[in-house]
C-alpha cells in the first residue's frame, strides 16, 4: 500500500463529511491508500458520520479510542498505518480533489522521504484551486533535510507533507502526548533526518478557519498548560539545534531553528500581553529564559519575521524597561490591538 491517511476525529460532525469527501475523491485506486480515521473519544455524531463513510468505502478504516488528544490520536493512527507514507489531514480541513495520485508519483519517482505542498487558509467549505503538476514532472529540486530547512521558511504543522513511514519508525518519532504545541517540533526533527525533502508550490491543502477545531479548543482550556508546553518545547528545540549542529547543518539551517525557537517565545509573550498578564509574570519568564539562552531573542527578526510590527515588539520584549511602560498603558499597546 502506498499511503494512509490519518485523519483524527473529535467533535467534528459539522465538517467530517466534507473531509472524508475530499480524502475519497482522488486519483488512487481503493487498495492503494487507506485512510485511518481515529475517533478520539467524540461525543457528538463524528463517528456515526465516520461508520456511514466506512460502509460506503472499503479505504476507510475507524480506530476509536478513549479520549487523548490529538498527539495520541496521530500516534495511532500511525501504529495502525500500512501504507509506506503518511499524511496527516485534519477532520476539519479538506483537501484538492485529485492531488494524492500526482503527488505519490513525485515521491516514488525521486525516492522521497518528505514532501510539502502549499496550503490555503479559508473561511469557505468548499474552496477549490488549479493544481497543475506538470511543471514538477519535468523537474523538481531534492535537498538534505538540513539543506530544506536551510532555504525554506517552512510551515511548522503536520499536514502540509507527506512523509516516509520507515523515517518515523527509524528515528522512534512520535507526538509528545498532551502537548498542544507539538506539530513545530515533530515537522523539525523529522526534516534534520530526512535524506531527500522536496517541495511543491501548489495549492493543496484547505485549512478550514474553524474556532472549534481539535487544537484550538485543547489550545484554550487553561493559561498554565500553554505556560507549561511553551517551556517544553523551547527547551526541546534548544536540543534540536544540538542536534542539527553535529548532523553539519550549515549556519543558514542552525538560525532558522534557533529563529523558530525564539518564536515560540515572541508568540507566548504576545498571548501574555493580550491576556493582561502583569510584569511579574514577565520577570519570571525572562528569568526562565535568560538562564537558557534564548532571552534576549537575537535571532527572531530578520530572515523569516520582518514586519514593522514584529520589529517593534522584539524590541520591546527584548527589553525590560520598554516592557514595563508598554504594560502600563503606553501607547505602543496599541501596535497589537
Amino acid at each position: 500500500m502506498l499511503l494512509s491517511i490519518i485523519v483524527p476525529v473529535y467533535n467534528v460532525e459539522k465538517y467530517l463529511a466534507r473531509c472524508l469527501d475530499s480524502l475519497v475523491d482522488q486519483d488512487l485506486l481503493p487498495d492503494e491508500f487507506e485512510i485511518i480515521v481515529v475517533n478520539d473519544g467524540s461525543p457528538d455524531g463524528s463517528l456515526a458520520i465516520a461508520e456511514q463513510y466506512k460502509a460506503k468505502y472499503p479505504q476507510i478504516k475507524i480506530v476509536s479510542q478513549h479520549n487523548q488528544g490529538l498527539s495520541e490520536a496521530r500516534n495511532t493512527g500511525v501504529r495502525e498505518a500500512k501504507g509506506e507514507y503518511i499524511n496527516f489531514v485534519d477532520s476539519d480541513d479538506y483537501v484538492e480533489r485529485n492531488v494524492y495520485g500526482c503527488l505519490m508519483s513525485l515521491v516514488k519517482k525521486h525516492d522521497l522521504d518528505f514532501l510539502g505542498f502549499s496550503a490555503t487558509n479559508t473561511p469557505e467549505s468548499n474552496y477549490r484551486a488549479t493544481v497543475d503538476f506538470s511543471p514538477y514532472d519535468k523537474s523538481l529540486e531534492v535537498y538534505t533535510g538540513l539543506e530544506f530547512i536551510a532555504k525554506h521558511n517552512y510551515l511548522a504543522n503536520a499536514w502540509w507533507y507527506i512523509v516516509r513511514k520507515k523515517l518515523l519508525d527509524d528515528t522512534g518519532l512520535v507526538f509528545e502526548k498532551g502537548r498542544i504545541l507539538e506539530d513545530g517540533m515533530h515537522t523539525s526533527e523529522l526534516l534534520i533526518s530526512a535524506k531527500r525533502v522536496a517541495y511543491v508550490k501548489l495549492d493543496i491543502y484547505r485549512y478550514f478557519l474553524n474556532m472549534v477545531s481539535i487544537m484550538t479548543t485543547t489550545a484554550r482550556k487553561n493559561s498554565e498548560r500553554m505556560t507549561n508546553d511553551s517551556f517544553f518545547i523551547i527547551e526541546r528545540f534548544g536540543k534540536l539545534v544540538g542536534m542539527a549542529r553535529e548532523k553539519g547543518a550549515n549556519p543558514a539551517a542552525l538560525r532558522r531553528l534557533r529563529t523558530i525557537r525564539e518564536a515560540y517565545l515572541f508568540f507566548f509573550f504576545l498571548r501574555m500581553v493580550r491576556g493582561n498578564a502583569p510584569f511579574g509574570e514577565f520577570s519570571k519568564v525572562i528569568a526562565k529564559m535568560e538562564k537558557d539562552g534564548v532571552w534576549p531573542m537575537r535571532d527572531f527578526f530578520g530572515v523569516d519575521y520582518t514586519s514593522k510590527q514584529e520589529r517593534l515588539l522584539s524590541i520591546i520584549f527584548n527589553n525590560k524597561f520598554l516592557l514595563r511602560l508598554m504594560l502600563a498603558g503606553n501607547s505602543i499597546f496599541k501596535i497589537i490591538k
